[in-house]
């Protein structure tokens, strides 16, 4: 029997590794879809997969707007046994296959880059991010870069769906992984309706709080290698040896231990610590004013699947540089000062112009304003569903044995 098309949808959306303060912008992006979801489209039902690590969270997160949060057992000693294994063999605890099955989904969505588990009934939608890795393997340790290498690849191919959030990356997908073109599709992230401009004692109580200057660069990134702060911190060098001027800036983003450099360190390379404030992680409640204070934001990153902080940015009136790298380019489209991240000198300039001229981060100000507002959730959340439906009936590209 075929199935109505305008039926309810039954979608699990399978939370995994969610923990605030763990993953930065693909935690973000997972929030900001399901509460899309429930608010958008509140006819379909969806539930949240949770682990018992995230369960109480996930609960204070959706519960609120409707969501059902399901708790799944991992307590088999299969789990007990392999949970180490599990990361590396997605979906080896056949309980947890079992468990989904039993919930009768219409569509399984897997927000975080990876399908974990095998085996489902239920067609799979995968959002991935990007393949960094096959770009940059350098920046990966050699048994790293091949366990991500085989994860994502096993994951992309067992996908009925993947969910690319730039066309830049979707072309990525094709090229790299060998997908079909008609198996991926772009789903732009969409701004919050809450995102506002800050209110100027906003932005006066968070300078007070963390002790900021007047004026400063910002850039909201935990220092990965892909996201170039060591460039970017010699670029301040070269600007203070050729100018003599100190441009302050402010780091915010550092995962606690997932940091794999240390920011003081890079700082104190470059010879420029004194100009640094690093707030590490901060609450999300005080980013809105942290971009409204900036004078404005440096985005130097070498490779992004979107590059969330720029919409951010740009909704709470925040002027942007940022490379001239990967899908930037096409998220910014005209209302960023773009620059090559693998020239010092290049960031330099950018960055000692984009501080000089005040007429220039006006307008890059109102640009950026009209550009967020281009990046809705309610045509995103269509796209998606639409994609969704698709899958609906359809049988597996995959037989459960894979």
């Amino acid at each position: 029997m075929s199935r109505n098309p305008a039926a309810p949808l039954k979608i699990g959306l399978y939370a995994d590794k969610f923990q605030p303060g763990t993953f930065g912008g693909v935690d973000s992006y997972f929030v900001s879809l399901v509460t899309a979801l429930a608010r958008h489209a509140p006819q379909h039902q969806y539930t949240v997969l949770a682990q018992a690590r995230n369960y109480d969270l996930l609960q204070a997160q959706f519960g609120p707007l409707g969501v059902q949060v399901h708790l799944l057992n991992t307590r088999q000693p299969v789990k007990r046994l392999l949970r180490g294994v599990r990361r590396l063999i997605p979906g080896v605890a056949k309980g947890e296959t079992a468990q989904i099955n039993a919930l009768g989904f219409d569509v399984v969505s897997f927000p975080r880059n990876e399908v974990y588990v095998r085996g489902l009934r239920a067609p799979v939608a995968l959002h991935l991010f990007d393949i960094q890795y096959e770009y940059y393997p350098q920046f990966f340790p050699p048994a790293a870069l091949d366990n991500i290498r085989r994860r994502y690849r096993e994951s992309a191919a067992r996908a009925d769906l993947i969910v690319a959030a730039a066309e830049f990356s979707r072309q990525t997908f094709i090229e790299k992984l060998n997908t079909p073109p008609e198996k991926v599709t772009v789903v732009y992230p969409g701004v919050p309706e809450d995102w506002q401009t800050p209110t100027p004692d906003a932005i006066e109580a968070v300078r007070a709080r963390y002790g900021l200057p007047d004026d400063f660069l910002f850039y909201p990134a935990n220092p990965w290698n892909h996201k170039n702060h060591a460039r970017l911190l010699a670029a301040l060098r070269v600007i203070r040896d050729q100018t003599g001027r100190k441009l302050p800036i402010v780091f915010t983003g550092r995962l606690h231990e997932n940091s794999p450099a240390n920011l003081q360190q890079l700082a104190l390379a470059a010879r420029v610590d004194d100009q640094v404030y690093d707030l590490g992680f901060v609450p999300g409640d005080d980013l809105p004013a942290l971009y409204g204070a900036a004078r404005f934001m440096v985005f130097p990153s070498l490779f992004e699947g979107f590059g969330l902080p720029l919409l951010e940015a740009m909704a709470r009136g925040c002027p942007v540089a940022c490379a001239d790298a990967t899908c930037l380019p096409e998220i910014a489209r005209g209302a960023a000062l773009l620059f090559d991240p693998l020239d010092v000198d290049a960031i330099a300039a950018a960055v000692l112009r984009l501080w000089d001229d005040d007429a220039l981060r006006a307008d890059l100000c109102a640009k950026g304003l009209v550009r967020a507002r281009e990046f809705g959730w309610q045509a995103a959340i269509e796209k998606l569903l639409g994609a969704y439906q698709s899958l609906v009936g359809r049988a597996r590209l995959h037989p459960d044995t894979r």
